[in-house]
């Protein structure tokens, strides 16, 4: 339950909090961390991603689906692996197959509560962060998988220190 007694953390004391931090010397190896992971991206080829999807096909749309439950202990996941990090390397393989682009970056959002203060706060603190990944036809799926944890993990450990005007 709330405590009346307890101080709500605001939006606005958080957004000071943040503008204070990127500013600070404590984040520079977060803002380094940041401005050399967004340097791999290809920005001008992200809307490519989507044409594969805006083509009309020249028939007539009858979609099909095919229903299949299955257990998450089907999938074989490995001892420390995520349900949404296994998902989102799929995604990943998806969207390379269906582009013909090896490289692919999506937005995943973090939910921007990485200290214990601002659990209880109100207001959005979300953040879509660009995560990139080489799905290289060479390329393992278990190494995009790691390459999908690793990056998962920094980026919610530097998720504060993301900002899009660095």
């Amino acid at each position: 339950g709330f405590d009346s007694q307890e101080e709500v953390t605001q939006y606005a004391e958080v957004a000071e909090w943040q503008r204070e931090l990127l500013a600070s010397d404590e984040s520079k190896s977060a803002r380094d961390y940041w401005r050399d992971y967004c340097r791999k991206i290809d920005y001008a080829a992200l809307d490519l991603v989507l044409a594969p999807f805006e083509r009309k096909s020249p028939g007539e749309f009858a979609p099909a689906a095919v229903v299949k439950r299955i257990k998450v202990e089907s999938l074989g996941l490995h001892a420390g692996t995520s349900l949404p990090d296994f998902l989102l390397a799929c995604w990943q393989v998806f969207l390379s197959r269906m582009s013909g682009r090896p490289n692919i970056t999506v937005g995943c959002q973090f939910n921007g509560r990485s200290n214990s203060e601002l659990a209880t706060a109100l207001g959005a603190f979300a953040k879509y962060l660009p995560l990139d990944a080489s799905c290289d036809g060479d390329l393992k799926f278990s190494a995009l998988l790691a390459q999908v944890q690793r990056d998962s993990a920094d980026f919610r450990n530097w998720q504060d220190c993301f900002s899009w005007s660095n």
